[in-house]
């Protein structure tokens, strides 16, 4: 829900009132909780709620290192965007106030699954958020039709290797590292 939160807060900084997709995202992660915590008090183990779903020690921690060293790396390209990514921001539509926080948020993102391996429900509270944020990215390709290329109607490479493969990474990391 922090992410969520930062998410809203630094859209309102840039003066971008277009949050529909940070307060979806906010919504499903409220929606989560409640329903968790729901559980866990009907079930008489509130305490309980995150030891249930969240391994003691990630494992394997390998993966959570490279999805670092991928979103850390992405985080370093959009300091000052390199071509193929300020051609990605340009295409989805992304206002161009925005693309100052994008480098932020991508360090949050890479280092919230590696605080994981230390305090497990912060790795794995960020890699749901991750899945979140790159389910919204590719909704945004989808969106902008990047997968239409031209004539052939072939994956475009942002909505590909930018997007699409994030998510896939994002969603195994949650999965296999950080669940139970």
């Amino acid at each position: 829900m922090a992410f969520f939160v930062l998410a809203i807060g630094a859209h309102l900084r840039v003066g971008d009132r277009s949050l529909g997709r940070a307060v979806t995202g906010l919504a499903l992660a409220l929606a989560t909780l409640v329903v968790t915590g729901m559980w866990a008090v009907a079930q008489g183990d509130p305490g309980g709620v995150v030891s249930t779903y969240v391994r003691d020690v990630p494992e394997p921690w390998w993966p959570i290192v490279l999805l670092a060293v991928v979103q850390l790396g992405d985080a370093a390209m959009c300091f000052k965007p390199v071509d193929f990514i300020a051609r990605c921001f340009t295409d989805v539509g992304l206002p161009r106030a925005l693309w100052p926080v994008m480098p932020w948020i991508k360090v949050a993102a890479g280092t919230g699954p590696v605080a994981g391996l230390w305090v497990p429900y912060v790795g794995a509270l960020t890699s749901a958020a991750l899945v979140v944020y790159f389910v919204l990215a590719v909704s945004a390709h989808v969106r902008a039709r990047d997968p239409s290329t031209g004539a052939g109607h072939r994956i475009g490479r942002n909505l590909f290797l930018n997007a699409t493969v994030s998510l896939v990474a994002c969603v195994a990391v949650f999965v296999l590292c950080f669940l139970r």
